[in-house]
């Protein structure tokens, strides 16, 4: 007797929970861009971090993350109201308060996840646990009739042209995915290590949830944390999960092509990839350029304070103004100094343009510590500009052998 042919296997036979041969296939950027990632997140993984400084990454990636996997569906606070609302300083009027509730939602619901994951407890991706997500993300919002948190939709849901699977078959297809991602692992992926086959995984899972499109609202909100449990459950840094939805955020236009392109295509997900991990890859890079940056200017401090050690307000002054020098994008003229930071203006209140003189003229004269040719803390570049000499970080850097 011949198995019983399931309306989906009609409406959308793409959904095959099979991409092993697209992947055999797939061209040789798919791999080098996903081991790009890999080595970036691990590298951020083991990066050293002040505390206060992985915590402030935490929370500022926390923010952009629910408020870009929102902005998609057409949330419009800014950073900044996100940030007050974290605050509990935003006052919204009652016709926005429902998109405080969007935003808080999603912060509530990656904390969760996080939560579990930081005590060992991880998140298993469950039909169950989807609906959960789903009640979650959907939780004190106004919803169309017919809309039930947590619940398949009892008709239809068409989002453009794009219709979702059909009715009857949503729980088998969630309970396919769900055990696609404990069990199914990709032939391509394995032999590269867990991180990309997490990745993969993630981004796969999202893609078969936006084509599934089971509920009656919320479903790229449900899709998008479903990644994000993946990626935490596979030890991914959480800051890292985040960079998915800004990404598809920042190329929204593009994040829907891709979507529809994988449909219209009969299943076609490698462009889909290519075009996520392209974006995870930059977004990674940028993560870790802040955190060279911010290495580099505690390195640069203890330098400074190495070869200005004096406790008096001098010596206070003249380090305060070597490290505003060392951060400031481009030389400021010598009238501009005292205005570049309040830190500065600050330190040299009352003082006479002399006094910056020679505070200036003092650090040119100084010579960086360790640094074996000798160079001084800060270069005159002409028209009365300064700059700090940055160059003797270079030398402290491993394998940077002296001139």
């Amino acid at each position: 007797m011949a198995p019983e042919i399931r309306e989906f296997e009609r409406s959308h036979p793409w959904m095959t929970f099979d991409v092993d041969r697209q992947l055999v296939s797939a061209p040789r950027r798919l791999w080098e861009l996903m081991g790009g990632v890999t080595a970036l997140a691990e590298q951020l993984a083991e990066s050293p971090m002040l505390p206060e400084y992985a915590v402030k990454l935490h929370q500022v990636m926390l923010v952009r993350g629910a408020l870009a996997t929102t902005a998609i569906e057409g949330n419009t606070l800014s950073q900044e109201d996100v940030e007050r609302l974290l605050a509990r300083t935003l006052k919204l009027p009652p016709s926005k308060q429902y998109l405080a509730t969007e935003v808080e939602n999603m912060i509530e619901a990656f904390n969760r996840v996080m939560s579990g994951v930081d005590v060992g407890e991880l998140h298993r991706i469950t039909v169950d646990e989807i609906k959960s997500m789903n009640r979650q993300v959907l939780q004190g919002l106004h919803l169309d009739d017919g809309v039930v948190p947590g619940e398949i939709s009892e008709h239809g849901v068409v989002v453009g042209p794009y219709k979702g699977a059909p009715r009857r078959d949503c729980d088998y297809l969630l309970d396919r995915l769900c055990r696609w991602i404990e069990y199914g692992i990709p032939a391509q992926a394995d032999p590269q290590g867990p991180m990309q086959t997490s990745i993969l995984r993630a981004l796969l899972a999202h893609l078969y949830l936006a084509w599934i499109h089971p509920f009656g609202d919320g479903n790229g909100r449900t899709a998008r944390l479903v990644e994000f449990a993946i990626l935490a459950n596979g030890r991914i840094p959480g800051p890292v999960g985040h960079l998915l939805s800004n990404h598809f955020n920042d190329t929204r236009s593009e994040y829907y092509r891709q979507l529809t392109h994988a449909s219209r295509s009969g299943g076609d997900v490698v462009p889909f990839l290519l075009y996520a991990l392209q974006g995870l890859f930059d977004g990674l890079e940028s993560q870790l350029h802040a955190l060279r940056t911010q290495t580099e200017e505690l390195l640069w401090s203890a330098l400074v304070r190495l070869a200005l050690p004096g406790s008096r307000e001098t010596d206070q002054r003249r380090r305060r103004l070597a490290e505003a020098l060392f951060v400031l994008p481009n030389p400021p003229r010598q009238v501009d100094l005292l205005t570049v930071t309040p830190e500065l203006t600050r330190a040299y209140a009352g003082k006479t343009g002399k006094t910056l003189t020679r505070d200036l003229n003092v650090l040119a004269h100084t010579a960086a510590p360790m640094d074996l040719e000798g160079r001084p803390l800060v270069l005159a570049v002409g028209a009365g500009r300064y700059r700090a000499n940055a160059e003797v970080i270079l030398g402290l850097k491993p394998g940077r052998a002296p001139k």
